[in-house]
Parts: structure tokens; sequence; C-alpha cells
């Protein structure tokens, strides 16, 4: 097992190593955490439990719920000896109002209650905590890979906003990952698991819904066997790079996937008038009302220094941890 800062963790002696799209992702993932203090998170669905040593290298305590029986056993591994981390198998029934911030990356569009599964998250945070999560974009984008992970839907990104609003978060970012590089790789992954697919079909050892979502996070033989160029200095400069390229982009709703940051209300919180008022004549043509102008705003960058920090390859993903 090995840490480099700008690629993450590798775990070579489980099989597992970390791919281009998890790297895009985890690099737009920790930027967003900078402006968070370290406090007590919940990772669901943590997989293989790589983000959590970023996190726990950034001073985070952390919990994670993970329920795929391989995954947890990866994940267990590679924090045995990390006292800021734990891993369980289900939720604890004391977690009420009991986290600042929960984070879930590539889990909802496994659920089929994903309203349920919001709301149930949201009991878990403290007012004022935060909720940060990634899915798959656009019903459009479904493919044999979708199919190969046990995917129910994918996202359109308004229908996502509606769903965390309805449930009583504040939006504060909507962004796209993974455009251009992710597009890229998705019609030869796509190949690959429809070849799986028709391999099983033909063992007649169809997987239900919950087994495919349990081997979607942990298996990645191809990956295991690249990691060497992706740690390799020339590896380093191409993500680099792709991350460079992701952060421009990110306020189009190019990518593969969507990543949201919302805060859960406190009681009295008033409405914010500009999110209510929505942003007639955004983008995306939203109407007043249907929160689009916000989406818009916030997914094309924020504040002047959030910007600039794009414009670099992010060298203090070099010298500091995450």
């Amino acid at each position: 097992m090995n840490y480099h800062p700008s690629v993450g963790l590798r775990v070579l002696e489980k099989g597992w190593a970390p791919g281009p799209a998890y790297l895009l992702r985890r690099r737009r993932v920790l930027e967003l955490l900078r402006g968070e203090p370290p406090s007590d998170v919940l990772e669901v669905g943590c997989g293989a439990g790589a983000l959590l040593h970023d996190l726990s290298l950034r001073g985070f305590q952390c919990t994670a719920i993970e329920t795929s029986p391989s995954a947890l056993e990866l994940a267990e591994y590679i924090h045995a000896d990390d006292p800021q981390v734990t891993i369980r198998s289900e939720a604890g029934e004391d977690w009420s109002e009991c986290f600042r911030g929960i984070l879930s990356f590539e889990v909802l569009e496994h659920i089929e209650d994903d309203a349920e599964a919001v709301r149930r998250w949201s009991s878990w945070l403290e007012p004022g905590g935060f909720l940060l999560l990634s899915v798959p974009a656009r019903q459009s984008r479904w493919t044999a890979s979708d199919t190969w992970a046990g995917h129910v839907r994918r996202y359109e990104r308004s229908d996502l906003v509606r769903l965390m609003e309805a449930e009583g978060f504040e939006i504060e970012v909507v962004e796209s990952w993974g455009f251009p590089l992710v597009n890229l790789v998705v019609p030869f992954r796509a190949m690959v698991h429809a070849r799986a697919l028709r391999r099983e079909s033909r063992e007649e050892a169809s997987l239900s819904l919950a087994e495919r979502s349990a081997r979607s996070g942990t298996e990645r033989p191809v990956l295991t066997r690249l990691s060497g160029v992706t740690t390799s200095v020339v590896g380093r400069a191409f993500i680099g790079f792709f991350g460079y390229l992701q952060g421009l982009f990110r306020g189009f709703d190019w990518g593969e996937g969507t990543i949201l940051m919302a805060r859960k209300k406190r009681a009295g919180d008033p409405a914010r008038v500009e999110h209510e008022e929505g942003g007639a004549g955004g983008r995306d043509g939203g109407r007043p009302g249907d929160g689009r102008g916000t989406e818009r705003r916030q997914a094309r960058g924020g504040d002047l220094r959030s910007r600039a920090r794009l414009l670099v390859w992010d060298p203090a993903m070099e010298s500091q941890p995450g």
C-alpha cells in the first residue's frame, strides 16, 4: 500500500488502484472541501475507502458505511491502523444530527428510492452541515457500463437540484466533472462491460442489482495493471493536465458526472431570494423559481479566487496531503 498526494492511495497487494475517472473526481472533491474545517464526517458507500485516507490526513474524523462484502473487507484492510477512520456495514441507531458533513460518490444512482435515502442522510446531518455527492449525468448517456454497475438511473442536473431542495437542502455548488478525458474513455469502457454482460448471459449468471452494485467499486484488474503508469511523473502530469481542463469546463453539463454540494438548512433560516427567484435568461433557459440561475452561477466558478486556482495545476497537491 502506498500513497502520493497527487494520485492518492494504491493497494496493489489487494488488486486495487485508482483510475483516471476516480482521480479527476477526487481532485474536485478535495478542492470543494478546502473551505471546510476538519470535523466529523460520514461517507455513505465508501467502496475501497481510498478517499477516507485523504480526509484523515486533512484532520477529519471519518465514519463510513459500506455494504459490499468485498469493498468492506478492502476498506477495513486499508484503515486497520487509522484511529481517525471507522468502517461499518450498517448505519448507527443514534446518528440523529451526528455529523457535520456527509459524502456519497456514485451511490445515489444505485438506490431505488433516492428521496428516502437523501431524507435519511439529512437526518444524520447537524443543521448547517454539508452534503457533498456525485452522480452520473444525463439519462441519455446510459450505456452497458450502467447496467453492469447496477445503476437504477442517471441524473439530469435540474432533477438532482429539485430532489435536494425538496429534502430541505440549500444548493451551494452544482458542477460537471470528467470532461473531456472521461468522455473519451466511456465508449471503450462500455464495450468491455457489454462483452462482460453477454458472457454472463451465456453462462446464465445474471446478477441482481445489489450484486452488480457490490462489484462496481472494487473490480478493476486493468487499472491495477496500469497503476505504474498513472503514478509516474508522466502519468501525474497527464492527470494534472486533464484536471485543469476539467476545471475550465465544470460549468457546462458536458462531463460524465455531476458533483453537488448543499447545506442543510437551519430551523428558521430564510430562503435565499437569489435562489428562489431562479435566473431567467440563464444558460439553461431557467424560469423564475426553478433554481437554474443559481445553479448556473455556482457551476461557473464562484468567486475570483476559486477561478484563479483553476488556472494552475494545483501544485499544493504535490506538497500537501490530499
